[in-house]
């Protein structure tokens, strides 16, 4: 079986700016990306299915292509998997789709079908007009919003557990390098190569899923539920309270509390980091600080990148940055500030709540971060993790300084 998770355009934009330069189905919610959720789902049922993401034309090409002449399984890339889902999604047979209550279209077997079209325009229920709709009628999780991120999170890293591990007591292992305290019922999870040293782990809320290759310095204090992601470092002293994941390969100390970092990015000093996302790539310079609750307790209002405007955040949101962008030291940034993708901050003062991609200053002076400067310092960033910018990316990024306008001063709260 062909399976491809697809993005829908509008999904995308609510989840800007994360998905500027990644599907929907490579964003980390638990322990595991949207994509990795479903392959792990759907192996019992297609073991040696064939898994692809179909996207934005600019970003396909880190998917690779796609045949849309094959039978194929289709699966909207924001659909976090749950067991009715997962059980009506593969019973589906040829020419037959899956909806909601509310029309949205869930998932769709067949062929002849270039999704790619609706990013022109064509409106995906007409393209399947003569398929059999069968209506899901059990709850939905899914992503719609950046904010479910963090949100949702605890409950996707206990999802997420259970799919890793048949029972608890499979699950904890305690190596010769975990010479910690453990705290609490729910298990400790430690991958191979990783070491904890004298350091405490606070289970009573939630799991500590650990993978390989970590190093938690001593004096931390870990309390779930909480994913440390491959090859991640926890400083000396770093608090981190549920529910948080940190992706593979971050360097994190202060304190950080239920926020998702995707991957390769600092958090190395102190500071607070609260209800937060933050994308690949990224720095936050020493004494870095993001406020995620406003001091009358009132709603949050964040950037919009579909509507243009500031929407209702909840009562808690601290920070949203895409990749490759970067604050410096002492940074303060104000509740719900949304950072774009290759941003340079830096200043005392507080940046305004929307800084747009390519953005470059701080306080009240902002010029346009120049492409070649952007690429030039991406790739260093890059190579401190012995990685560099792929031809890719780059070609990603200067589609995105072409196509990505917007003023800050015309976005500022």
């Amino acid at each position: 079986m062909n399976v491809v998770l697809f993005d829908f355009p509008q999904i995308r934009l609510a989840l800007y700016p994360l998905s500027l330069t990644r599907s929907i189905a490579d964003l980390r919610i638990g322990v595991m990306t949207i994509a990795e959720k479903w392959r792990h789902e759907l192996h019992r049922f297609f073991p040696d299915s064939h898994f692809q993401i179909c996207t934005a034309p600019y970003l396909q090409p880190l998917y690779g292509d796609i045949s849309f002449a094959e039978d194929t399984l289709w699966i909207a890339s924001h659909l976090l998997p749950n067991g009715a889902l997962v059980e009506t999604v593969a019973q589906l047979q040829f020419q037959e789709m899956i909806t909601h209550h509310t029309r949205e279209i869930l998932a769709f077997r067949g062929k002849g079908i270039d999704l790619h079209r609706i990013y022109a325009g064509a409106r995906i229920d007409e393209l399947l007009s003569h398929f059999q709709e069968k209506t899901f009628t059990h709850s939905l999780d899914h992503i719609e919003h950046i904010t479910d991120l963090f949100t949702q999170n605890a409950q996707e890293i206990k999802r997420d557990w259970q799919r890793l591990f048949s029972t608890e007591t499979d699950s904890l292992r305690q190596g010769e390098w975990i010479q910690s305290s453990i705290i609490g019922a729910h298990p400790v999870f430690t991958g191979k190569g990783s070491r904890v040293l004298a350091s405490i782990i606070n289970t009573e809320n939630g799991p500590v899923y650990i993978d390989e290759d970590v190093l938690v310095m001593e004096g931390s204090t870990i309390r779930g539920p909480v994913v440390i992601g491959k090859g991640a470092v926890i400083k000396m002293g770093a608090r981190i309270y549920g529910a948080t994941t940190i992706g593979p390969y971050c360097t994190i100390g202060g304190e950080v509390k239920n926020s998702v970092l995707m991957g390769y990015s600092n958090k190395a000093h102190e500071g607070y980091l609260g209800d937060s996302v933050i994308g690949e790539w990224c720095n936050l310079g020493a004494n870095t600080n993001s406020s995620n609750i406003k001091n009358n307790a009132g709603p949050i209002r964040i950037w919009s990148q579909i509507v243009q405007a500031y929407i209702p955040a909840g009562e808690k949101c601290g920070v949203i940055m895409g990749d490759f962008s970067r604050c410096g030291i002492g940074t303060m940034l104000n509740t719900g500030t949304v950072v774009g993708v290759s941003c340079n901050i830096f200043g005392g003062d507080f940046p305004p709540k929307h800084i747009p991609s390519f953005s470059w200053g701080g306080a009240s002076r902002w010029m346009r971060y120049e492409l070649s400067k952007a690429l030039h310092d991406a790739d260093a960033w890059m190579q401190l993790k012995n990685k560099s910018l792929s031809h890719i990316q780059r070609q990603i990024l200067t589609y995105l300084h072409q196509h990505e306008h917007s003023s800050i001063q015309s976005t500022v709260a």
